[in-house]
C-alpha cells in the first residue's frame, strides 16, 4: 500500500520523503524538468496531467493538441527521469465538480492518457456527491471524503437509512456503498482531510483490512496552495501523526509497495 500527499508541491519533496513513498505530481504547477526529477527519488508517482488535456477551466472541449502534449510530457519524462516511477495517470481532479463539470470529456481523455501512456493505470479522484459517472473507465479511484471522514468512519443513521432505501444518498458509510461498484481489478484511494484535523488512524486501520486499497492520499500537506490561506497539514498538531503514519506504511510495505 501506498501513503504521500494529494500534490506534491516546492520544499514539499523534502520535508516528506522520509515519510511517503508516493509523489503527486501535477503538470500544472510543476515543470517538465521539476516532474523528471521527481521520479528519480525512488518513489511511485501519480501524475495529474490537466494541463496536457485541458484549456484551464474550459468546460467544452479538450486541448486540439492534447495527445501531442501529453506525448512530448512522457518522452521528456523517459529521456530525462524515470519513466517506470509514474505509475498512475490523472487526467483531472474532481471531473463532476459541479461548477467545473467536465464529465462528459472524460472518456475521450482516458483514451488519449491509454494511447499516448499505454504502460500507466489510469486513476481519479471524484467531488463526493453520491454519482460517480464513467467510474468503469478507471483503474484506480477514489473521492474527497475529508471533514470527519464520513464515507469510512461513520454508519449511517436510522433515518438515513430510510433515505438510502428510497434511492437517496448519505456520505455515512459511502465508500463501502462505493466499493461496492468496482470489478475485482479496480483499486481505490482513500483521502482523508488533514488540514481539517483529521488523524490519519483510523484510516490506516481501515486501510490494513481492505485489499482493494491501493494509497492513502491526505489531503494537503503544503500551505496556500493556489493563493488561498487553508492550512496544511505541514502547520498543523496533526504533522506529526501523519509522519508515523507514513513511517509505519514504509515499514510494512517500503518504497515499493
Amino acid at each position: 500500500m501506498y501513503m504521500g500527499y494529494y500534490l506534491t508541491l516546492g520544499a514539499q519533496i523534502a520535508e516528506t520523503q522520509d515519510h511517503v513513498n508516493l509523489f503527486w505530481l501535477d503538470d500544472q504547477r510543476l515543470s517538465p524538468e521539476d516532474l523528471a526529477n521527481a521520479t528519480m527519488l525512488g518513489k511511485t508517482c501519480v501524475l495529474d496531467v490537466a494541463g496536457c488535456l485541458f484549456n484551464g477551466n474550459a468546460t467544452d472541449a479538450l486541448r486540439p493538441d492534447a495527445t501531442e502534449r501529453l506525448q512530448a510530457l512522457r518522452a521528456y519524462i523517459k529521456l530525462h527521469g524515470r519513466l517506470s516511477a509514474v505509475e498512475v495517470i490523472v487526467p483531472r481532479d474532481e471531473p463532476n465538480l459541479p461548477e467545473t463539470d467536465v464529465q462528459h470529456l472524460v472518456p475521450e481523455a482516458v483514451r488519449i492518457i491509454r494511447d499516448a501512456w499505454p504502460e500507466a493505470k489510469v486513476g481519479c479522484i471524484y467531488y463526493n456527491d453520491g454519482k460517480f459517472p464513467e467510474h468503469h473507465l478507471f483503474d484506480v479511484l477514489g473521492f474527497d471524503d475529508y471533514d470527519g471522514g464520513f464515507g469510512i468512519c461513520q454508519k449511517p443513521r436510522w433515518w438515513e437509512r430510510i433515505k438510502l432505501f428510497f434511492g437517496g444518498f448519505v456520505r455515512r458509510g459511502s465508500y463501502l456503498r462505493f466499493a461496492e461498484l468496482l470489478r475485482p481489478d479496480q483499486r481505490t484511494w482513500l483521502i482523508p482531510g488533514g488540514t481539517y484535523g483529521e488523524r490519519p488512524e483510523r484510516w490506516m486501520a481501515f486501510a490494513q483490512d481492505r485489499p482493494e486499497v491501493w494509497a492513502i492520499v491526505p489531503f494537503l500537506w503544503a500551505s496556500n496552495v493556489d493563493g488561498s490561506d487553508m492550512p496544511g497539514i505541514r502547520a498543523l498538531p496533526v504533522r506529526e501523526s501523519y509522519r508515523m503514519a507514513g513511517l509505519a506504511c514504509l515499514n510494512a510495505f517500503g518504497d515499493d509497495a
